[in-house]
């Protein structure tokens, strides 16, 4: 799997899937709730389109999304942004947003990418909290949870074509900067040595 930074906006991005991050934040306790639908907490998203936003509220109100930790919800033949398919993955409560729940967002997300048969995908950067994760420790998450969930032995099994496979993903930001591509670096090192003691622990 590759993995680059790209600066851009999310414009004709030529990909299979548009990954973007959503989170919760709770009712403001200054105003009071007219029902349980107001009463519930709202879905944060920034960084993307009108088109996008009006696809992830009409998942809300259909109750098939709420921004909990790890959900996603996959739209397919949603050709926005120069891409075919449109996933949305959940991050929780944005003030307990840290890196270990972003490793584990796009581990869910890769899953998910895998399953729908996504060989490329773009990652909506601008998406993402930014209060209180730097610009490399989030691109060092994103690649920990990405190479970390793609591990799998295979050693001792026949070689098969199962097209699964995800060959490219794009960090998409608007400001593109040298301690993204850092976070990239070490974020491979971390997860390439800790897949190669996982293929030591599954040999005989």
């Amino acid at each position: 799997m590759k993995l680059e930074i790209k600066k851009s906006s999310l414009e004709n991005l030529g990909v299979d899937t548009l990954v973007v991050f959503a989170s919760k934040q709770p009712v403001s306790k200054a105003k009071k709730p007219n029902s349980k639908k107001d009463a519930a907490p709202h879905v944060h998203i920034t960084g993307v389109s009108k088109a996008i936003h009006s696809k992830i509220d009409s998942a809300v109100e259909q109750g098939a999304f709420s921004g909990a930790n790890n959900e996603c919800v996959f739209f397919r033949d949603a050709h926005l942004s120069g891409a075919k398919h449109l996933l949305i993955v959940g991050l929780g409560f944005e003030k307990n947003f840290d890196h270990e729940i972003l490793r584990q967002a796009a581990a869910s997300a890769l899953g998910n990418l895998k399953a729908q048969k996504s060989k490329t995908a773009a990652i909506a950067f601008d998406s993402l909290p930014h209060n209180s994760l730097s610009g490399d420790v989030i691109t060092q998450a994103l690649t920990e949870g990405f190479l970390l969930s793609d591990y799998s032995f295979t050693d001792f099994k026949k070689k098969t074509e199962n097209g699964t496979n995800v060959e490219k993903i794009l960090i998409v930001c608007s400001g593109k900067s040298k301690s993204f591509s850092k976070g990239i670096e070490l974020g491979t090192v971390l997860a390439e040595c800790q897949n190669f003691a996982r293929w030591l622990g599954d040999r005989p």
